[in-house]
This record gives structure tokens, sequence and C-alpha cells, in this order.
């Protein structure tokens, strides 16, 4: 059908129509619904976690660097609140000295020396007499227009009343360098190294302050020349550039602004923190919603829960004597629907096995087939059941015994159960030989099935408790029945002379039957007769199946 002839339907069945377009996307798109989907979907997650990884750190990482460069860029560290306290006590303290004196006295000495001693950051500090002259703590008396002024290019003034002046730029050291603050009548002296060694800075970060006119730092940290970025600093906001992140913000002092740059590489360090954390985090939650997943929504968890809850189906498969047709027994078969659909017997045994509950299925199928049996199953005379064992189920010391009260209650006799186990189940054959021979003396008979497959197989007879052997389906195929000297052949021939009867299983053909039947094989099970049925189907067809009587 062509999209036009879809469209033009599309009034008259839009249900239909909806699942011919999905059908037509899904067959022009088939790596991304067929079978490469899951692959397709995982990766795009996975590239989608990485994404939000990446921008998580990144947004950590940007909040932490703010975090760390505001303080700085506000002036606010503890150091430099200490410095600005010990500023404004010396300006109070020399302002409320008496300047009518028309000379620097010795009191107004001993004050300003006081003064200076007693804060740990002021070097130097003067006071203007109400006469113009100035006295300093160095026991100098200055005129007043040799004082620093208002019309100077590196004069700055804030609300608070303080007028600044700063010898601090990067052509002034540390030693040398200098910031005079002044108020009403009152000046003291910073050093530039005493002043920035108060600043709380990253490791690697510099403290630059701008004239806002010029843009030229009046007071730096660093050495170097100051390289502006060619981006417009925002207030609190980090700009990546010149292999630096800056962040500026305002000051208190008119005409400047802060600007706190670290070098990109500490940028990097702490993303690069960041992104471990936040993958170990990452991986940590995938784990647990991985585990999460297993335990309660996965294919194993649902599994586990029919277990628990009883809802896995027990059905069953005849044997049937090969010449008169007659069922002599039927192989209990698990089957268990999932998510709606059917998963295979191998799924659900691997699935056993590998999370260790192969001991629970098997008792549960157990405990199924005797209830069968006690419902149904009875009435079919001299009609034996089938019941596959693990390597877990024989290393199981309590499996007899729990079989031996299991069968008693539901009254099933132990002559009508049998117990088929592998060459793979054998994996303590020791122990095993110990489990199969309680089995055999509670009356149940023993086969082994797929006889042949392993390498042992045809050693195990001689030492094992066994009755039947299962021929497997892959030695019965047309090509291999068709030589005579073929293993099915030799298995046969084992068979007679250790006096064990013989089940060829997986036939499908008449061909096959005769054939087997020529050579001995009275038992046979496959599609040719029966696929596995529920307990009413066989019962109802063990005795509505036509026998044909002795060849």
């Amino acid at each position: 059908m062509t999209n036009i002839e879809i469209l033009t339907d599309l009034t008259k069945k839009p249900e239909k129509i909806f699942s011919q377009l999905k059908s037509q996307i899904k067959s022009s798109y088939p790596e991304v619904f067929g079978i490469k989907s899951k692959y397709i979907t995982s990766t795009l997650i996975g590239l989608l976690a990485l994404c939000i990884v990446l921008l998580v750190s990144k947004f950590l990482t940007e909040r932490y660097l703010e975090k760390e460069l505001a303080p700085v860029a506000m002036q606010n560290g503890d150091d430099f609140l200490a410095l600005q306290m010990q500023t404004a006590t010396a300006l109070r303290s020399l302002n409320d000295l008496s300047r009518d004196a028309q000379q620097c006295t010795q009191d107004i000495q001993a004050l300003l020396v006081a003064t200076t001693k007693n804060q740990r950051y002021v070097y130097a500090s003067a006071v203007r007499l109400d006469n113009g002259t100035v006295c300093t703590s160095y026991g100098q008396s200055l005129q007043g227009e040799l004082m620093p002024g208002a019309k100077q290019a590196n004069h700055y003034s804030s609300s608070s009343g303080m007028d600044y002046w700063f010898k601090a730029s990067r052509e002034a050291s540390s030693d040398s360098g200098e910031i005079i603050i002044g108020q009403q009548h009152a000046y003291v002296w910073l050093n530039k190294g005493i002043t920035i060694s108060s600043l709380t800075l990253p490791a690697g970060a510099a403290l630059n302050l701008l004239d806002e006119r010029t843009l030229e730092p009046v007071f730096t940290t660093q050495s170097t020349i100051w390289q502006p970025p060619a981006h417009r600093l925002k207030s609190s906001e980090l700009v990546f550039e010149n292999n630096n992140v800056y962040m500026a913000s305002p000051t208190k002092i008119d005409g400047l602004t802060a600007v706190v740059s670290v070098p990109m590489s500490l940028y990097m360090q702490v993303l690069g923190v960041y992104l471990a954390l936040c993958l170990g985090l990452a991986a940590l939650m995938l784990k647990v919603a991985l585990d999460l997943h297993s335990r309660y929504f996965s294919l194993s968890a649902k599994f586990r829960q029919a277990i628990s809850s009883n809802t896995l189906e027990v059905r069953y498969q005849p044997i049937v004597d090969m010449n008169t047709k007659q069922w002599l027994g039927a192989e209990a078969l698990l089957r268990c629907k999932l998510n709606e659909q059917s998963v295979s017997p191998n799924i659900l045994i691997t699935m056993a096995q590998r999370d260790g509950y192969m001991r629970q299925l098997t008792r549960r199928v157990c405990t199924q087939v005797a209830q069968d049996h006690a419902g149904l199953i009875w009435a079919c005379d001299d009609f034996y059941i089938t019941i596959n064992l693990s390597a877990e189920d024989l290393l199981d010391e309590s499996f007899p015994e729990f079989t031996k009260q299991l069968f008693a209650l539901y009254q099933v006799p132990t002559s009508r159960i049998v117990f088929e186990i592998t060459e793979e189940s054998l994996a303590d054959k020791d122990k095993a030989i110990v489990q199969l021979k309680k089995l055999r003396e509670q009356g149940h008979q023993i086969a082994i099935d797929d006889f042949g497959t392993g390498y042992s197989s045809l050693s195990y007879i001689d030492i094992l408790p066994v009755d039947i052997l299962k021929i497997d389906r892959s030695f019965i195929t047309p090509d291999k029945l068709g030589c005579v000297d073929g293993l099915w052949w030799h298995i046969i021939s084992l068979a007679r002379v250790h006096e064990l009867k013989v089940v060829a299983e997986g036939i499908e053909t008449h061909e096959q039957a005769e054939i087997l039947s020529y050579a001995g094989v009275t038992s046979g099970q496959g599609w040719l007769y029966s696929k596995d049925l529920c307990p009413g189907s066989l019962v109802r067809d063990f005795f509505t199946v036509e026998y044909t009587g002795l060849a």
C-alpha cells in the first residue's frame, strides 16, 4: 500500500492505518526499530547521561568558583575586614584630636606614634591642624600642600566619606607600593605587601582594582601585565578568556571595580574533581537502579516472582510405545510467560542457575506434578511422569526426603515418577551417585537424558543407578539414521547389553519411527505423536488415542 492509499483510507480505518504506518516506518528505518535498536538506544542513553554529568559538573564547578571568588572581589575576607576596622579606628582616633595647636606638639606626636604602633596594618599616620600644618608619625611637620589632593589621578572616594590614593599598580613592588586613606583631617598609610597578605586569595588567584574610566588597575596582586578580557565583565558572572576565569564585582569606592581572576588550569582541576564525583555518583545510582531493576522489574525478577506466586505452568509431552501407539508416560516441561511472551526453557534454566534458585524451581515443578497427578493424571493406568534434575538438586542432601514427603502427601506412587539427569548435572559424581541411590531406593526410576552428547556419558552406565537411556534428537536426524554405524545404533546395543530401556527423543516423521522401531527402540517422544499438553488435555487424549495393538 502506498502512502497516498494509506492517507485516503485514513478516515475509514484509523486504527488499521496507524498500524500500517508504524510498520512502514519500522521497515524504512530498520537500524532504529530493528535488531540494532537496543544498541542505538543504549548508546543514546549513555551519551545523554554523560552530557548530564558534564553539565552538572560544569554547573557545580562554576558555583564553587563563584563562591570562592566572590568574597575576594567584594573584599570581605576576615583579615581584610580587620584591616578596614583598624583603618577606621585609626582615622576616628586622629579626627578626635584637638587641632587648634599652632605646631606639632609632643602630645600630638605621641598620639600619632601610638596609633601607628597599635594598628598592625597601619605603618604611618598623619593629622592636619587647623592652620594647615601636617603632623606625621615619623616626627615630621609638612605643609598641607604636600599631602595628596582630590584632583590627583589616583584619587578615589567612597560614600562613607573616605578618600583613597593608590600607588599600588604593577610598577610598584610590595615594599614600595602604598595606599593612602584619608578622612576629614586624618590620614593613614597602608603597605601594598601587607594589604595583599590580608586578602584571602585562592591558589593562583589575582585581585585587580580597576579604574572604571581607564580600565587600568590601580591596585593589583600580580606582577604581570593586566590583560583585560575582550568581553564586557558583568557583576558576579564568570567570564572565560585569555586562559583565565574572571569575575567582577562593584566596590564601595566610587570609580573602582574589583576583578578576581584565576588560571584556567584551576578551573579544569576543580571540574575534574566534580566530574569524578559526579561520575562516581552516577555509577552508584546506575548500580542501584540496575539492582532495583534486577530485583523487581527484570526478566529474572519476574521469573522469581512467578516461582514464588506459583504462576509457572508445567506441561507434559507424551512418551509413546511406537508399536502400539499407547501412551506410556510424559515428560514434565516447564513453561512460563513473562511480559506476555513465552520464554524459552533454556533461558529460564540459565536464569535459575545464575541467580541461585534452581533448587526452588525444581521443587516447584515436583509440587506441580504431584498436584496434577492427584487431580487428574492418577486416572491414567501404568503412566509415569519424568522430572528433570539439575546439578544443584543432586548436591541438595535434603532433596530425597523432600520428594518422599511430597509424593506421600499427594499419594503419588514413587514408581510413577522418573527422575532425569544429564551429564552436566553430574558435577560432583560421587555425591550424585549417593543421591540417585536414595531416590532409587524410594522406588523411583532414573533416566539419563541427552545420552551420548557428552564425553563421559558412556562410562556412566557402569557406575550410575540407571534404568532408562534417552537418545538425544541430534542422533536421529534423517542423515544419521541412514548410517548403520551411527552412534544411535551403538547406544541401542549398549542399552540391550545392560538391560536398560531406551526412549528416542525428537521424533517428527514416520520414517524416523520405523527405523528406530526396526532397530529395537520401543518408546519414542516427539511432535509426531504429540506436542506438550496441559494436564486436562493429557488425560483426555490418553483415553481417546487409538491403539493399534502389538505389531
